[in-house]
């Protein structure tokens, strides 16, 4: 099968609340062996989140003010350099590539008056309240604390699609628009960045769509998709359609923009999505872990 397989970006990043998001070798590592063994089965695309990386980006570059489009385009080469290492030092095979994705979005997009996607550490309240004064930067509660929230508009059009897709069947496993690609506007005959952070998962199922791949794999920490989550009387999805999906009453901020991403790919023609934990891809192809989701009308089936 052609699989585009969605890394969380938390589940690159050290578990140590004082790194700032720094990325985690060991994770890396272990991510890299869980989609190498992918490989003697299936093609390969590989997208990646950045939130708490571009966040930590951003910290560091206070004084510049540096737009959101340029951080993204740092964190996306910095993940994707480093796992595509990993890669090639774990099959001891020089195939995997890493590579700078422009997405389009749409200036008109509400998500640019409506800033509400998280990225960078919690701060605590007072911190917070300078920086929203000094750089004019917006900020949500969260547990703990508050953390930044930027615009994350839609995303329209994967520049650099066809040269992906073509990597592709040439053999190697590509790794691309990472963090969601780095937001464009087209203007006439040419495009300029914008400051921004599109959502990976929604990103993914776009491109996936585009290349008609068969399946989209949408890892993270959480080993499925669950209803009543956090409670006596949690359960784990199985199997499900995604109109009763709908039922779940999914947080926006947590599985619900997975699950939307899911949808858009299967209605869009797309065989399969999953979502589970990085670790037991190969389990979740095979319906042993994890959900999958289907453009089929059928009732949710329960582990």
């Amino acid at each position: 099968m052609k699989l585009l397989v969605a890394i969380g970006g938390n589940a690159l990043v050290s578990s140590d609340k004082e790194s700032g998001g720094q990325i985690d070798q060991a994770k890396i590592e272990a991510v890299a062996a869980s989609l190498v063994a992918l490989e003697d089965e299936h093609s390969l695309l590989i997208t990646h989140g950045n939130g708490p990386q571009v966040g930590w980006l951003a910290m560091q570059e206070i004084e510049a003010n540096m737009s959101l489009d340029l951080l993204d385009a740092q964190s996306e080469g910095l993940i994707g350099y480093r796992l595509a290492q990993a890669m090639d030092h774990c099959r001891q095979r020089e195939c995997s590539l890493s590579l700078l994705t422009r997405v389009v979005v749409d200036a008109d997009d509400p998500a640019f008056s409506h800033p509400v996607k998280p990225v960078g550490p919690v701060l605590e309240e007072s911190r917070a309240q300078r920086l929203a004064s000094q750089q004019g930067w917006q900020f949500a509660e969260v547990a703990g604390g508050r953390r930044r929230v930027v615009a994350s508009p839609q995303p329209v059009r994967i520049v650099e699609s066809d040269a992906i897709g073509q990597l592709m069947s040439a053999g190697y496993s590509v790794i691309c628009a990472g963090g969601g690609g780095i937001p464009v506007l087209e203007q006439q005959a040419e495009s300029r960045g914008i400051s921004a952070v599109i959502d990976k998962d929604y990103t993914s199922a776009l491109l996936a769509a585009e290349l008609k791949l068969d399946a989209l794999l949408l890892l993270t920490n959480v080993e499925a998709l669950y209803d009543n989550w956090n409670k006596p009387s949690a359960r784990a999805v199985r199997l499900a359609g995604c109109d009763n999906l709908r039922e779940l009453g999914l947080h926006e901020g947590s599985m619900g923009p997975k699950v939307e991403a899911a949808c858009r790919f299967v209605r869009g023609g797309g065989g399969f999505a999953a979502i589970g934990r990085l670790n037991e891809a190969q389990a979740i192809l095979e319906q042993r872990r994890g959900s999958r989701i289907v453009a089929e009308n059928i009732p949710i089936k329960w582990w």
